[in-house]
């Protein structure tokens, strides 16, 4: 994902099993509010696709190991940095983001 052009603003939209919530990928973010933010993700562009793309019962979930520091908790909001956490756990299961919300645009 980091060797995406800075225009335009790519982002791949998942659903992450362990907390039901949006989970983005993009050149500069991963994560969602609740599990927290990661913001220099390290993550081949293919594996956010294929994460996308892991429909539920069909394909099923893409579990994706994720780095140990640099994680954030974040403004729901403003997604802003509110202060450091630890990772809350070393791996998520990655679903089709249509299983949060299913408005492609």
């Amino acid at each position: 994902m980091k060797d995406l052009p800075d225009t335009p603003e790519w982002h791949i939209n998942r659903t992450c099993f362990e907390t039901g919530k949006n989970w983005r990928f993009s050149k500069r973010v991963m994560g969602d509010w609740q599990f927290g933010r990661h913001f220099s993700p390290d993550v081949p562009i293919a594996k956010a696709i294929a994460a996308s793309a892991a429909v539920p019962y069909a394909i099923g979930v893409l579990r994706l190991e994720l780095p140990e520091h640099g994680w954030w908790k974040t403004d729901r909001a403003s997604k802003k940095p509110q202060e450091k956490i630890a990772r809350p756990m070393p791996r998520v299961r990655l679903w089709d983001g249509g299983a949060y919300e299913n408005m492609g645009l």
